[in-house]
């Protein structure tokens, strides 16, 4: 008699059937990070861009017009939008609002667990970009936040496989306990650098992926490190599948390569915190 399939063994068989159809990296999304990273797009072509997409494209104007990103005064336009914020964070907050559709369940049973995902994204996002800023590594905020945002969505990966799996018939997965996360953190590091690749996303991104749970970080990987202390700090605030509230920040071996002061520490949890609050 065959002994029963742990969910970890029958999501790999799932993805090594090929049956599984990877979730959809926006189009629209694409085409403006494309443009942009030439660094001679015009204000005009990517209201152009995001006019493609009239559903996105309001939704950019309510972040831009949120208490995060606003002025004094709303933006009604993509053009003043990009006035205001500039074009990469204008790029970043299309990624954001495009990623969070992808991020919807209809499974009662995984609903909790996507959202805590969702948070999770949008807080090491902005805490990446934050860090960067108040770190000496401003000139990679931009691609921080993106790094910040997608270093997990092979977590997505898998909760979608998942999902496949609890909708089959004569399934032999057992989703009793802790098994989902079981699975989730023994495939999601290598399958988030699988899915960005087949996004085409940049292969910074994937990198950062594959390697935000290593034992030590990259002394060389600014980006890396950047992500990994917000990704550390989101899990001590609550923002995370598996909290800890009693994570020392402080003794963080990314603390000391990015030379980072307690009181910016302290200033850290605060910005992930009104982040999440405004945009998640």
């Amino acid at each position: 008699m065959n002994a029963p399939m742990s969910l970890t063994e029958a999501v790999e068989q799932q993805l090594a059937s090929g049956s599984v159809q990877l979730p959809v990296y926006s189009a629209t999304a694409t085409r403006l990070q494309s443009a942009v990273s030439k660094g001679d797009v015009t204000t005009a072509q990517i209201e152009d861009i995001l006019g493609q997409d009239p559903a996105l494209a309001a939704q950019v104007l309510r972040v831009a017009n949120s208490s995060f990103y606003g002025g004094l005064s709303k933006v009604s336009t993509i053009s003043n939008a990009v006035m205001r914020l500039g074009q990469k964070q204008i790029m970043n907050i299309a990624t954001l609002t495009a990623q969070r559709s992808a991020h919807a369940t209809t499974e009662p049973a995984l609903k909790a667990l996507m959202e805590r995902l969702w948070q999770h994204a949008v807080g090491c996002a902005i805490g990446a970009k934050w860090l960067a800023e108040h770190a000496g590594c401003k000139a990679v905020a931009n691609e921080a936040f993106l790094a910040g945002l997608m270093h997990d969505v092979g977590a997505l990966l898998v909760i979608r496989v998942i999902e496949s799996l609890r909708s089959g018939e004569n399934s032999r997965v057992s989703l009793t306990g802790n098994v989902v996360m079981e699975a989730i953190d023994t495939l999601h590091a290598a399958l988030g650098a699988r899915l960005i690749r087949h996004w085409q996303l940049p292969e910074a991104l994937a990198e950062v992926a594959a390697n935000h749970h290593a034992d030590h970080p990259e002394a060389g990987d600014v980006i890396g490190q950047l992500v990994r202390l917000s990704n550390a700090t989101c899990r001590k605030l609550g923002y995370d599948l598996v909290p800890d509230a009693s994570i020392r920040l402080s003794v963080l071996p990314e603390v000391e390569m990015l030379g980072v002061r307690d009181v910016t520490l302290a200033e850290l949890e605060i910005a992930i915190e009104d982040g999440i609050a405004a945009l998640a």
